[in-house]
């Protein structure tokens, strides 16, 4: 092992040394058998993002203290705010990943007809057609015997039929992730993508960089992380005319509005925007500036008014 390398070193600690910790650190904990439970149950890491607003990050000898006055219960609202808000989040992208596989079989399988994903000349040059076919194969379990196949319609589809050797596009979207989906939307012919964006009202790059964003939000909520004062790297493309309303377009607030259009054309009477205004005041004391929220944003006309043709590429 080379001199330079560099260690990790560190112990897990119990409870009682989290505890000690916090308490070292200035945290009032005015229900200790309370902190103990939430320690216990979400973990320490898990809710020390948490923690950052209300400490000190400057690297001096103040690091990590807590701001004089933080409470455990300030720290345990802002989770529980957050585990909603990602509950919420879902909600929007299930009814939009659902509406773009819609879409998506819709046009093309009546197009190309049901089977037009294994052709690859329905794809543009470039893209890696034999890894995204190898892929689509292990997540229908072609090629596994009857009893492993875990879709019922897919294994219905291998005991009835012989060709051709994969079931419909409809049966592979039921169990493929929208990852995929997004990607197959991403190396279509533009003639194919333009048909489909026009559908949301979108142009084909603005509903391509979504469709990505939206991938990348949905795995966040699926594997518990934290949106609230999150910093995006991947930034949803602004449609023209609307750079006011997206920018800065790295916060949660972009992230919110992106959905809350896509959900004016796939479920426009939902009360999605109510529902997240009705938790943004559930919570008064969450700083709502970490996630970009301007004053009074649900009466925005961005918020209210269907989007028309935004970007028309």
């Amino acid at each position: 092992m080379p001199e330079s390398s560099r260690i990790f070193d560190k112990k897990a600690s119990t409870l009682d040394k989290q505890i000690a910790l916090l308490s070292q650190r200035g945290l009032v904990i005015k229900d200790e058998p309370k902190a103990r439970h939430y320690l216990t149950n979400i973990g320490y890491y898990h809710l020390s993002g948490y923690m950052t607003h209300f400490q000190h990050c400057d690297r001096t000898d103040s690091h990590h203290q807590f701001f004089p006055g933080t409470t455990f219960d300030q720290i345990l609202d802002v989770y529980t705010f957050d585990r909603k808000l990602r509950l919420l989040i879902m909600d929007a992208v299930e009814r939009i990943e659902i509406a773009v596989k819609s879409a998506m079989i819709n046009d093309l399988c009546v197009l190309y007809g049901p089977h037009w994903y294994m052709n690859k000349n329905h794809f543009t040059d470039g893209f890696k057609y034999d890894g995204f076919l190898q892929s689509i194969q292990k997540d229908i379990d072609h090629g596994k015997g009857r009893d492993k196949i875990k879709n019922a319609s897919i294994r219905h589809y291998y005991e009835t039929y012989d060709a051709p050797a994969m079931p419909p596009l409809w049966m592979v979207f039921e169990v493929l992730s929208f990852g995929t989906v997004s990607l197959m939307f991403g190396w279509l012919p533009h003639a194919d993508q333009k048909r489909l964006s026009g559908q949301f009202n979108l142009g084909v790059p603005v509903l391509k960089s979504w469709l990505h964003a939206t991938t990348i939000i949905r795995n966040l909520c699926a594997h518990h992380s934290r949106l609230w004062n999150r910093i995006f790297t991947f930034k949803p493309l602004i449609p023209k005319g609307m750079e006011a309303d997206f920018t800065p377009n790295t916060l949660f607030y972009a992230q919110a509005l992106m959905l809350n259009v896509l959900m004016h054309s796939v479920s426009p009477e939902s009360r999605w925007t109510e529902k997240l205004k009705d938790l943004l005041d559930e919570y008064p004391a969450i700083p709502k500036e970490k996630m970009g929220f301007p004053e009074n944003w649900h009466n925005l006309p961005v918020w209210k008014v269907e989007n028309k043709n935004q970007g028309s590429k």
